[in-house]
């Protein structure tokens, strides 16, 4: 019969920041919320389709951003960094720059993402962090 020692669980853990991450002192790390994936799709609600997503994003942010593109009529790119603490410092700064060189890379319409080409203005074009 499995039993749980409660006790033995607790002296495992190095930092509790519930309900956000609990950090172990075998340098596991458990984050609590913010893993959910959402895929690529229509939304019927504010008529934004996500297109040809490379990696997830959360759903917690999806539908703000759905609504924010639709009542602004902009496009939004979203990033899936690593995040910390299980990828130090500079490595989500790396991801986000890498990201921002992409977006960067369609400003003269020959990008490697065609939908963004024809139809990104980046005359008009303003990056947020």
């Amino acid at each position: 019969m499995f039993s749980f020692n409660m006790d033995a669980a607790k002296a495992d853990v190095a930092r509790d920041l519930s309900p956000f991450i609990i950090l172990y002192k075998d340098g596991r790390i458990e984050r609590l919320i913010g893993n959910e994936i959402a895929p690529p799709s229509d939304d019927p609600k504010s008529n934004v389709q996500s297109k040809d997503v490379k990696v997830p994003f959360s759903p917690t942010y999806h539908n703000y951003v759905n609504l924010l593109v639709a009542e602004a009529k902009v496009i939004a790119i979203s990033v899936d960094y690593r995040r910390v603490p299980e990828h130090p410092i500079p490595v989500p700064y790396d991801d986000s720059w890498a990201a921002l060189n992409w977006a960067a890379s369609h400003v003269n319409g020959d990008g490697p993402e065609e939908w963004l080409n024809k139809h990104a203005d980046f005359s008009r074009g303003f990056f947020g962090w």
